[in-house]
């Protein structure tokens, strides 16, 4: 299986360029969840990643996040969804963790019957799909205006200023073959630290 679609080299993808070249350049025969070991222990081990392991290792009516903080290791299918799901392990293994606790912490809490809740949802649809901007209060003003001409005419120059980190492994997936209706969740994250927006995810 190959992770990298056409897309790949694309400059929003260019982090994980590296990482996509590695688990491409395993043999052809192996699982998605063997590549993203040999990613983890050849760099990521330091950084406390957890350890991945074929899907059909999540125990029948165990719930995925709860066997991954019981475990410490994150089950994992043979397919490109999965692969980007190991790659912001690797890349942002802190936050990751901190979501997972949080999703363990309301399954035990609330169980896994019927609806996961507001909490469990708004921690899935970051882990998905999100994404952290930041930006000049200027920017952040306008695009809650949905000020179209003032974000991208009368404040262009502000985006120098500005720094998007991409976390959601669903929408890196899809960025591989972007479309016009492709959409992120985006936070708005202090321009103070945005210099150490990447540090921040990825360490305690």
């Amino acid at each position: 299986m190959r992770v990298r679609g056409a897309g790949a080299d694309a400059p929003w993808l260019r982090p994980y360029a590296a990482s996509l070249a590695w688990l491409d350049a395993a043999p052809s025969d192996a699982r998605t969840a063997q590549r993203l070991e040999r990613l983890r222990q050849r760099h990521g081990a330091a950084l406390a990643v957890p350890t991945f392991v074929p899907h059909e290792q999540l125990p029948p009516g165990e719930a995925y996040e709860a066997f991954i903080h019981r475990t410490g290791q994150v089950p994992t299918r043979d397919n490109a969804h999965d692969a980007f799901n190991g790659l912001v392990w690797w890349r942002f293994p802190a936050t990751k963790a901190r979501l997972n606790r949080l999703q363990a912490a309301e399954i035990a809490r609330l169980g896994t019957g019927g609806r996961r809740g507001p909490v469990r949802d708004a921690l899935t649809v970051f882990d998905e799909n999100g994404a952290l901007l930041y930006a000049p209060p200027a920017l952040w003003a306008a695009l809650r205006a949905r000020d179209w001409c003032a974000l991208f005419v009368t404040q262009r120059a502000r985006w120098r200023e500005a720094a998007l980190v991409l976390f959601g492994h669903a929408l890196l997936e899809q960025l591989q073959r972007p479309h016009k209706a492709l959409t992120a969740h985006v936070l708005c994250a202090p321009m103070s630290s945005g210099a150490g927006a990447v540090g921040a995810l990825a360490t305690p």
